[in-house]
């Protein structure tokens, strides 16, 4: 995607024309868009990429020079869908120019781990009131389950390592809000524990709601 001025101001907030195409735009149909285009003559890159912004009024119909092309065919995408589309000449806004656009950008990609993590933990802690509900309530040869030593235990090692993994997730949201304030020391730890935390947590999650489902038995399966 590249981008051309539509005026003769080349500043942040200027108007610029993005012709091009998205193969994975996520939110596709949101009011706000943040994308990465390369203006005209910036090197190759992504040194050479700027940050703009789309904006588009639902009260005024389809956004002219923006076509969704296909909606991916994923998990989650009736939510928040994602899909391919094609920008014939969209108006954009510049946020940051050549040589800051894509560390802006990775601002908010950031923000989005921490939220992918945050939600992790959460989907981790949800299933686990459960698997301990049904523990205290569900009684088996005369006594409930949580009173048997192998459930308490698959129980226990997933509380464990969600305990765990909450302390990660929330020493990386701890590290952003003193780097949000100027510490350059933990500036660098955020980078560093906001992926460790979204990788981490997004596939322990899946293997800590499976064993919480597990320990429901055939209710759970």
């Amino acid at each position: 995607t590249v981008a051309t001025p539509a005026g003769d101001s080349a500043q942040p907030g200027s108007e610029w024309r993005l012709p091009g195409s998205k193969w994975f735009c996520s939110n596709v149909n949101a009011q706000v868009i943040l994308t990465l285009a390369r203006p005209d003559g910036a090197g190759p890159g992504t040194r050479g990429l700027g940050l703009f912004v789309i904006v588009r009024d639902a009260a005024d119909g389809p956004l002219a020079g923006f076509r969704i092309e296909r909606i991916k065919r994923k998990l989650g995408v009736r939510s928040m869908a994602t899909g391919d589309v094609s920008l014939e000449g969209v108006r954009a806004r510049l946020v940051a120019g050549v040589g800051a656009g894509f560390l802006a950008m990775s601002d908010m990609i950031n923000l989005s781990r921490l939220y992918n993590a945050v939600t992790a933990v959460a989907l981790m802690r949800r299933a686990l009131s459960e698997a301990a509900h049904h523990g205290r309530e569900r009684m088996a040869f005369g006594r409930p389950l949580v009173e048997h030593p192998l459930f308490a235990q698959q129980v226990a090692f997933v509380a464990a390592r969600h305990r765990a993994a909450l302390h990660l997730v929330f020493d990386a949201v701890g590290a952003l809000d003193r780097a949000d304030n100027g510490d350059e020391r933990a500036a660098r730890a955020a980078r560093l524990l906001t992926a460790a935390a979204k990788y981490h947590t997004g596939t322990l999650s899946v293997w800590g709601v499976s064993q919480c489902l597990e320990a429901l038995g055939g209710n759970g399966y």
